[in-house]
Protein backbone atom coordinates (compact mmCIF):
# COMPACT_ATOMS: atom_id res chain seq x y z
CA UNK A 1 0.00 0.00 0.00
CA UNK A 2 1.02 3.74 -0.48
CA UNK A 3 2.99 5.14 2.39
CA UNK A 4 0.66 7.18 4.20
CA UNK A 5 3.05 9.71 5.69
CA UNK A 6 5.31 12.02 3.41
CA UNK A 7 8.09 12.74 6.19
CA UNK A 8 8.64 8.68 5.92
CA UNK A 9 8.85 9.54 2.35
CA UNK A 10 11.75 12.70 2.85
CA UNK A 11 13.80 10.28 5.47
CA UNK A 12 14.12 7.30 3.23
CA UNK A 13 14.94 9.37 0.58
CA UNK A 14 17.66 11.41 2.54
CA UNK A 15 18.73 8.07 3.80
CA UNK A 16 19.58 6.35 0.50
CA UNK A 17 20.62 9.82 -1.16
CA UNK A 18 23.02 10.28 1.85
CA UNK A 19 24.77 7.02 1.47
CA UNK A 20 24.69 6.93 -2.41
CA UNK A 21 26.13 10.52 -2.56
CA UNK A 22 28.93 9.82 -0.38
CA UNK A 23 30.30 7.70 -2.96
CA UNK A 24 30.24 10.24 -5.58
CA UNK A 25 31.24 13.28 -3.40
CA UNK A 26 35.00 12.98 -3.69
CA UNK A 27 34.74 13.46 -7.19
CA UNK A 28 32.25 16.18 -6.94
CA UNK A 29 34.14 19.29 -7.49
CA UNK A 30 35.42 18.13 -10.90
CA UNK A 31 33.72 20.17 -13.28
CA UNK A 32 31.52 18.35 -15.93
CA UNK A 33 32.17 19.39 -19.24
CA UNK A 34 29.00 20.48 -20.87
CA UNK A 35 29.52 18.90 -24.40
CA UNK A 36 27.76 16.17 -24.38
CA UNK A 37 30.17 13.65 -25.55
CA UNK A 38 32.12 14.34 -22.12
CA UNK A 39 28.82 13.93 -20.37
CA UNK A 40 28.59 10.38 -21.88
CA UNK A 41 32.11 9.87 -21.36
CA UNK A 42 32.34 10.54 -17.56
CA UNK A 43 28.76 8.73 -17.30
CA UNK A 44 30.38 5.83 -18.61
CA UNK A 45 33.43 5.82 -16.45
CA UNK A 46 32.78 6.01 -12.80
CA UNK A 47 30.33 3.80 -10.65
CA UNK A 48 26.69 3.15 -11.39
CA UNK A 49 24.38 3.41 -8.47
CA UNK A 50 20.90 1.47 -8.25
CA UNK A 51 18.33 2.82 -6.33
CA UNK A 52 14.93 -0.04 -6.56
CA UNK A 53 11.92 0.95 -4.88
CA UNK A 54 9.56 -1.61 -4.48
CA UNK A 55 5.97 -1.32 -3.45
CA UNK A 56 3.76 -3.24 -0.84
CA UNK A 57 0.80 -5.40 -0.91
CA UNK A 58 -1.58 -5.03 -4.05
CA UNK A 59 0.43 -1.79 -4.84
CA UNK A 60 1.67 -0.71 -8.30
CA UNK A 61 4.75 1.23 -9.48
CA UNK A 62 2.97 4.50 -9.40
CA UNK A 63 2.02 4.22 -5.82
CA UNK A 64 5.66 5.06 -4.56
CA UNK A 65 6.19 7.74 -7.28
CA UNK A 66 6.60 10.32 -5.06
CA UNK A 67 9.34 8.96 -3.21
CA UNK A 68 10.74 7.99 -6.82
CA UNK A 69 10.89 11.77 -7.67
CA UNK A 70 12.01 12.44 -4.17
CA UNK A 71 15.02 10.92 -4.33
CA UNK A 72 16.02 11.77 -8.17
CA UNK A 73 15.39 15.60 -6.78
CA UNK A 74 17.65 15.08 -3.69
CA UNK A 75 20.08 13.50 -5.87
CA UNK A 76 20.15 16.09 -8.31
CA UNK A 77 19.96 19.15 -5.33
CA UNK A 78 23.65 17.30 -3.80
CA UNK A 79 25.43 17.57 -7.01
CA UNK A 80 27.70 14.81 -6.77
CA UNK A 81 26.54 12.70 -9.66
CA UNK A 82 27.28 13.24 -12.86
CA UNK A 83 24.02 11.85 -14.26
CA UNK A 84 20.51 11.66 -12.33
CA UNK A 85 18.05 9.70 -14.30
CA UNK A 86 15.16 6.80 -13.88
CA UNK A 87 16.17 3.49 -15.60
CA UNK A 88 15.08 2.80 -19.14
CA UNK A 89 12.87 0.16 -18.02
CA UNK A 90 11.35 2.82 -15.38
CA UNK A 91 7.34 3.42 -15.71
CA UNK A 92 7.36 6.00 -13.50
CA UNK A 93 10.48 7.49 -14.77
CA UNK A 94 8.42 8.06 -17.76
CA UNK A 95 6.23 10.02 -16.30
CA UNK A 96 8.60 12.05 -14.67
CA UNK A 97 7.59 15.94 -13.66
CA UNK A 98 10.46 16.82 -11.44
CA UNK A 99 13.79 17.38 -13.57
CA UNK A 100 14.33 15.96 -16.79
CA UNK A 101 15.83 12.30 -16.94
CA UNK A 102 19.21 12.72 -17.74
CA UNK A 103 20.34 15.47 -15.19
CA UNK A 104 24.29 16.08 -15.78
CA UNK A 105 25.19 18.35 -12.95
CA UNK A 106 26.35 21.69 -13.70
CA UNK A 107 29.44 21.82 -11.57
CA UNK A 108 28.65 24.77 -10.15
CA UNK A 109 30.37 25.49 -6.64
CA UNK A 110 27.40 27.13 -5.46
CA UNK A 111 25.23 24.03 -5.71
CA UNK A 112 27.59 22.67 -3.20
CA UNK A 113 28.84 25.54 -1.29
CA UNK A 114 25.90 24.55 1.66
CA UNK A 115 26.51 20.63 1.88
CA UNK A 116 26.91 19.26 5.09
CA UNK A 117 30.05 16.76 4.80
CA UNK A 118 28.94 13.15 4.66
CA UNK A 119 31.00 10.52 6.44
CA UNK A 120 32.39 8.42 4.04
CA UNK A 121 31.81 4.60 4.62
CA UNK A 122 34.21 1.85 3.91
CA UNK A 123 32.16 0.77 0.49
CA UNK A 124 31.92 4.28 -0.80
CA UNK A 125 35.79 4.83 -0.26
CA UNK A 126 37.06 1.61 -2.01
CA UNK A 127 34.64 2.06 -4.70
CA UNK A 128 35.70 5.63 -5.68
CA UNK A 129 38.86 5.68 -4.08
CA UNK A 130 41.14 8.97 -5.04
CA UNK A 131 40.05 9.04 -8.75
CA UNK A 132 38.11 11.73 -10.31
CA UNK A 133 35.86 9.50 -12.10
CA UNK A 134 31.18 10.87 -12.43
CA UNK A 135 29.03 8.54 -10.92
CA UNK A 136 25.26 7.73 -11.88
CA UNK A 137 22.54 7.70 -9.97
CA UNK A 138 19.90 5.43 -11.53
CA UNK A 139 16.46 5.15 -9.50
CA UNK A 140 13.65 2.16 -10.70
CA UNK A 141 10.05 1.11 -9.07
CA UNK A 142 10.28 -2.61 -9.86
CA UNK A 143 7.13 -3.84 -11.60
CA UNK A 144 7.47 -7.41 -11.22
CA UNK A 145 4.86 -8.04 -8.17
CA UNK A 146 1.78 -5.88 -9.28
CA UNK A 147 -0.63 -7.82 -9.66
CA UNK A 148 1.16 -10.55 -7.44
CA UNK A 149 1.22 -9.79 -4.04
CA UNK A 150 -0.81 -13.11 -2.73
CA UNK A 151 1.68 -15.79 -3.90
CA UNK A 152 4.10 -15.53 -0.83
CA UNK A 153 7.15 -13.62 -0.23
CA UNK A 154 9.47 -15.94 -1.34
CA UNK A 155 7.98 -15.56 -5.08
CA UNK A 156 8.10 -12.16 -4.85
CA UNK A 157 11.91 -11.69 -3.66
CA UNK A 158 12.87 -13.81 -7.04
CA UNK A 159 10.91 -11.77 -9.28
CA UNK A 160 12.28 -8.87 -7.28
CA UNK A 161 15.94 -10.22 -7.61
CA UNK A 162 15.42 -11.61 -11.41
CA UNK A 163 14.20 -7.35 -11.83
CA UNK A 164 17.36 -6.01 -10.31
CA UNK A 165 19.58 -7.94 -12.27
CA UNK A 166 17.66 -7.65 -15.73
CA UNK A 167 17.76 -3.62 -14.99
CA UNK A 168 21.39 -3.54 -14.31
CA UNK A 169 22.16 -5.50 -17.22
CA UNK A 170 20.58 -3.22 -19.54
CA UNK A 171 21.86 -0.33 -17.99
CA UNK A 172 25.19 -1.09 -18.33
CA UNK A 173 24.71 -2.80 -21.61
CA UNK A 174 23.77 0.54 -22.85
CA UNK A 175 27.19 1.96 -21.86
CA UNK A 176 30.71 1.55 -23.99
CA UNK A 177 32.73 -0.24 -21.45
CA UNK A 178 35.80 1.61 -21.18
CA UNK A 179 37.63 -0.36 -18.22
CA UNK A 180 38.05 -4.12 -17.34
CA UNK A 181 35.69 -4.22 -14.13
CA UNK A 182 32.12 -1.88 -13.89
CA UNK A 183 31.28 -1.46 -10.08
CA UNK A 184 27.18 -1.12 -9.34
CA UNK A 185 26.09 -0.49 -5.94
CA UNK A 186 22.62 -1.39 -4.80
CA UNK A 187 19.96 0.15 -2.66
CA UNK A 188 16.39 -0.93 -1.98
CA UNK A 189 13.64 1.15 -0.47
CA UNK A 190 10.56 -1.05 0.65
CA UNK A 191 7.37 -0.33 1.76
CA UNK A 192 5.14 -2.31 3.59
CA UNK A 193 5.21 -5.96 1.68
CA UNK A 194 8.05 -4.28 -0.36
CA UNK A 195 10.44 -4.33 2.45
CA UNK A 196 9.86 -8.05 2.67
CA UNK A 197 10.03 -8.58 -0.99
CA UNK A 198 13.19 -6.96 -1.13
CA UNK A 199 14.96 -8.77 2.05
CA UNK A 200 14.50 -11.97 0.53
CA UNK A 201 16.13 -10.05 -2.78
CA UNK A 202 19.18 -9.95 -1.24
CA UNK A 203 18.73 -13.36 0.45
CA UNK A 204 18.43 -14.42 -3.27
CA UNK A 205 21.35 -12.61 -5.04
CA UNK A 206 23.41 -13.97 -2.44
CA UNK A 207 22.67 -17.27 -3.72
CA UNK A 208 22.68 -16.58 -7.07
CA UNK A 209 25.80 -14.60 -7.38
CA UNK A 210 29.38 -15.47 -6.23
CA UNK A 211 31.28 -13.61 -3.67
CA UNK A 212 35.08 -12.45 -5.13
CA UNK A 213 37.76 -14.17 -3.59
CA UNK A 214 40.26 -10.80 -4.11
CA UNK A 215 42.49 -9.79 -1.57
CA UNK A 216 43.63 -6.12 -2.88
CA UNK A 217 42.55 -4.28 0.29
CA UNK A 218 41.59 -1.44 -2.15
CA UNK A 219 38.39 -3.05 -3.05
CA UNK A 220 35.37 -3.40 -1.16
CA UNK A 221 33.85 -7.07 -1.14
CA UNK A 222 31.88 -7.81 -3.73
CA UNK A 223 29.84 -10.20 -5.89
CA UNK A 224 30.74 -10.73 -9.30
CA UNK A 225 28.09 -10.73 -11.78
CA UNK A 226 28.65 -11.52 -15.71
CA UNK A 227 32.49 -11.81 -14.97
CA UNK A 228 32.80 -8.13 -15.63
CA UNK A 229 30.62 -6.04 -13.06
CA UNK A 230 31.29 -6.14 -9.35
CA UNK A 231 28.12 -5.66 -7.23
CA UNK A 232 28.17 -3.82 -3.98
CA UNK A 233 25.22 -3.89 -1.67
CA UNK A 234 25.00 -0.42 -0.34
CA UNK A 235 21.62 0.62 1.34
CA UNK A 236 18.67 -1.41 2.38
CA UNK A 237 15.69 0.94 3.65
CA UNK A 238 12.31 -0.19 4.86
CA UNK A 239 8.92 2.03 5.52
CA UNK A 240 5.76 0.05 7.85
CA UNK A 241 7.43 -3.60 6.93
CA UNK A 242 6.35 -6.25 9.02
CA UNK A 243 9.46 -8.00 9.82
CA UNK A 244 8.29 -9.83 12.90
CA UNK A 245 5.22 -10.41 11.22
CA UNK A 246 1.19 -9.53 11.86
CA UNK A 247 -0.12 -9.83 15.43
CA UNK A 248 -3.08 -11.89 13.73
CA UNK A 249 -1.10 -13.89 11.54
CA UNK A 250 0.90 -15.99 13.84
CA UNK A 251 0.88 -19.49 13.90
CA UNK A 252 -0.40 -19.27 18.34
CA UNK A 253 -1.44 -16.30 19.92
CA UNK A 254 0.60 -13.68 21.15
CA UNK A 255 -0.16 -11.37 23.78
CA UNK A 256 0.35 -7.92 22.76
CA UNK A 257 2.36 -7.08 25.74
CA UNK A 258 4.92 -9.87 25.10
CA UNK A 259 5.41 -8.30 21.69
CA UNK A 260 7.96 -5.93 23.13
CA UNK A 261 9.61 -8.75 24.66
CA UNK A 262 9.90 -10.99 21.73
CA UNK A 263 11.03 -8.11 19.24
CA UNK A 264 14.04 -7.56 21.45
Amino acid sequence: TPMDSSSGKVTAANEVIAMNASAASKSSNTAVSTSLQSNVAQEESGPIHFCFIVHGHQGKPTDLSYLHHAIKDKAYEHGGFATTKSSEKCIVGRNNNSHDDDMASDGSDSNRANQEEIVQTSVEEIIIGESKRSSTFIVHNAVCNEGSTHDGVEKGGERLANEMLEVIRDEIGQRTQTHKHQDVTISIVGNSLGGLYGRYAVAKLDELLFASDEHDTKVAPHYILDDNIRLHFNVFCSTASPHLGCADRTYFPIPRFAEVGIAT
